[in-house]
């Protein structure tokens, strides 16, 4: 593994997004997120969509960059597989963000540009589901604030998401990729 970067943020929309930093327009999104809330993650070619199962708790990202496939998750029992992709980089620099932006980028494979592939696990999806109605149900009671705060914090991290990416090739300049090596296709 080339390098590891983690966050525990909540993030909005209960979306989290992998892209190329400067790859804003993406055509296929609408669909790729549509999939993503039924599917917990989806592809386009130009961005990964998870869906995270609830916004009242932080989530915890680590995205891992390897000089290699991965073959397995080592060391990580417990770890869900949910999709396996490619995505394209102009730049070869990387951000996982959530809708507003907030999030981090500084994801920036030595290889550089190109098409990689992208391998997305999760973990605690369950107990996060039961960490927000524990939430929702404090929230009905008087003086809710402190006993939310504090299983927000108790609960923060619970839900978890892996990305691993690698580079694969080179970019086609002329853009006309065979269909097998579509961006999306898994």
């Amino acid at each position: 593994m080339q390098s590891s970067h983690e966050l525990t943020f909540l993030p909005s929309h209960q979306l989290l997004i992998l892209r190329d930093i400067d790859s804003y327009a993406d055509p296929g999104a609408s669909v790729a997120i549509s999939t993503a809330s039924r599917q917990i993650a989806s592809a386009s070619g130009y961005g990964v969509y998870i869906n995270t199962v609830q916004d009242l708790v932080a989530v915890h990202s680590i995205v891992e960059v390897w000089s290699s496939p991965p073959s397995v998750v080592e060391g990580r029992p417990g770890w869900t597989p949910v999709l396996t992709c490619v995505l394209d980089s102009p730049t070869g620099q990387f951000l996982l963000a959530d809708t507003t932006g907030s999030g981090f980028a500084g994801i920036d494979p030595s290889e550089g540009p190109g098409r990689y592939g992208v391998n997305v696990f999760h973990q605690g999806r369950e107990q996060a589901k039961v960490a927000f109605q524990t939430i929702l149900d404090a929230m009905d009671q008087d003086a809710w604030q402190q006993p939310v705060n504090e299983l927000q914090q108790q609960n923060a991290g619970v839900e978890k998401y892996l990305v691993q990416l690698w580079w694969q090739k080179p970019l086609d300049p002329d853009g006309q990729d065979d269909e097998t090596d579509a961006p999306g296709a898994g």
